[in-house]
C-alpha cells in the first residue's frame, strides 16, 4: 500500500511538469562542453574540453494533443505535439527541431515533459521539470577523417557533448 501511494503521488509531480499545451518559448545559454579533438602532433584524438556555444532561443509551436501507447501493450497516455525550432542568439532564421525518429513527424512530449529533436546534426535533449538541456554532435571522427574540419564549409566537425539551462521567456 505505502508504494501504491508513492507511485501516485510520483505520477502527479511528473505530470505538475509536463509541457502544457501551450506555445512555449525558451532561452538557453550552454555552460560546459566537452568532446573529441584531432592532435595533429600526437596524431590521435584525445578528448578536450570546448568553449560553450553561443546561446540559442528554443521555440515550441503546440500543434495538437492526442491519446497514444508509449510502447505495444501500454495503456493509452496524453502526448502532445508540438513543432520545434532553434534560433541561435543574434540571428534572424531559425533552424526546424526535427523529430528523432521519424523527421516528418512533429516533436512529441510525454507527460514526462523531456523533449527531443535533432536540428543541423545536433540532436537536443530538454526537460522542462529542471529547465536543463544537453545537445550532442556526434559527426566526425568516424567518418574517418583525421583532423579539426569539416571538409564543406571548414567548421569543426569534431564530436561535442554540451549541457547548460533554459529560462521560459513566454
Amino acid at each position: 500500500m505505502r508504494w501504491l501511494l508513492s507511485a501516485a503521488f510520483a505520477l502527479a509531480s511528473v505530470s505538475a511538469h509536463a509541457i502544457e499545451p501551450k506555445n512555449a518559448t525558451y532561452y538557453c545559454t550552454i555552460e560546459a562542453a566537452g568532446g573529441l579533438r584531432y592532435d595533429e602532433q600526437l596524431r590521435k584524438w584525445r578528448s578536450a574540453n570546448f568553449k560553450p556555444d553561443k546561446p540559442f532561443v528554443l521555440k515550441l509551436q503546440f500543434l495538437t494533443s492526442t491519446k497514444e501507447s508509449m510502447f505495444e501493450g501500454a495503456e493509452l497516455r496524453s502526448v502532445n505535439k508540438f513543432r520545434v525550432t532553434v534560433t541561435e542568439a543574434g540571428s534572424t532564421s531559425d533552424s526546424a527541431c526535427r523529430n528523432v525518429d521519424d523527421y516528418k513527424s512533429p516533436i512529441s512530449v510525454w507527460g514526462d515533459g523531456w523533449l527531443r529533436c535533432n536540428a543541423s546534426l545536433t540532436e537536443y535533449s530538454f526537460n522542462r521539470s529542471n529547465n536543463r538541456i544537453m545537445t550532442a554532435y556526434l559527426v566526425g571522427y568516424v567518418d574517418g577523417e583525421d583532423n579539426n574540419n569539416n571538409n564543406n564549409n571548414n567548421n569543426n566537425n569534431t564530436p561535442t557533448v554540451a549541457a547548460g539551462v533554459c529560462t521560459k521567456i513566454n
